[in-house]
């Protein structure tokens, strides 16, 4: 089994974070997975302090160059979304055929680009993934898995809470609507939050489920006094409470109480901890499996670009109307 190389583009919080001890960083899980990947270059324009340790490391402002030097296997493009589109038209039209792009979230700024970036896709033999990071938990998987099984009972709605931007932060539960549900989301209302971030816009949104008719209810917060990130599910014989990033499956039971109401039990944990179950290192797992053995081919067909188009679309359809 050779170890897969992995170039860096963007050297940001998501690429290293708090270095090692980051779960959700790119650097981490590399460094996780040290016997299948090798971090082989980091292409970033500005300047960075680097850690101690990492002169064998190529660190090379022009993409490229940093590619010719590398020739990896994978190209992580950790940078800002408005550069996505870009730095991905660059890397396929590269004399070099990377196997592998793993593009951080959201991929592009509007349709358009989207829509051009997959034409491209078609005539070549890269593929993207995208990093929408709940398809990578396993603990969404055994969801979906009940879902299917109709161990909750029909869907009523559900309600999600994030911060730091729609298209930035809110994609995550959208991409999560259509991985879990399979459904089309039609969009009702939309307004800008009475609370927002610096940088990003919030908006509160109504939407509604074609198929199931459930609506969903999402809700932009700042994060002051605190970041916050949770989903909630209604069905008819359970509430399912995703809390604090994911770091908690809470489910509680429908039951009678002695009016003869419909009220809930006692929380209880859905799920048992998976160890290890970080998004982050399933996902470089599941690349290079699949780039050693051609294993979960299929699963690949969750997460490529074609995967994102109806998330995106939402997302875009939504930003219009603000």
């Amino acid at each position: 089994m050779k170890k897969i190389k992995i170039l860096i583009v963007g050297w940001g919080k998501i690429a290293y974070g708090e270095g090692e001890i980051d779960k959700n960083s790119h650097f981490s899980a590399i460094k996780f997975l040290n016997n299948k990947t090798i971090l082989s270059g980091i292409s970033e324009i500005k300047k960075k302090k680097y850690p101690k340790g990492f002169s064998d490391i190529l660190i090379q402002r022009n993409l490229n160059l940093a590619i010719k030097k590398t020739t990896p296997d994978v190209i992580s493009v950790c940078t800002p979304t408005n550069t996505h589109f870009k730095i991905v038209k660059s890397i396929l039209f590269n004399k070099f055929k990377t196997k592998i792009i793993f593009l951080e979230k959201p991929c592009f700024n509007n349709y358009d680009e989207f829509k051009k970036i997959h034409r491209l896709i078609k005539k070549k033999k890269t593929k993207i993934i995208i990093n929408h990071s709940r398809r990578f938990n396993f603990n969404f998987l055994r969801l979906r898995n009940l879902i299917k099984q109709k161990k909750f009972g029909k869907l009523k709605r559900v309600n999600f809470f994030y911060y730091n931007g729609f298209k930035n932060n809110a994609v995550h539960f959208i991409d999560l609507l259509y991985y879990l549900f399979n459904d089309r989301i039609k969009v009702l209302e939309v307004k800008k939050s009475l609370e927002q971030d610096k940088n990003n816009i919030n908006i509160n949104v109504v939407l509604k489920f074609r198929k199931l008719k459930s609506i969903i209810y999402g809700y932009g917060f700042s994060q002051k006094p605190f970041q916050i990130f949770d989903i909630d599910f209604h069905f008819e014989k359970k509430r399912i409470l995703v809390k604090n990033f994911s770091e908690e499956f809470c489910s509680y039971s429908v039951i009678k109480n002695r009016l003869n109401e419909n009220v809930l039990n006692s929380k209880k944990n859905l799920f048992k901890n998976l160890n290890p179950n970080v998004p982050m290192i399933n996902a470089y797992n599941l690349i290079c499996n699949y780039l050693n053995f051609k294993k979960n081919f299929q699963y690949l067909r969750n997460i490529d670009l074609l995967s994102a188009k109806k998330t995106m679309k939402t997302i875009y359809e939504i930003e219009k109307k603000i």
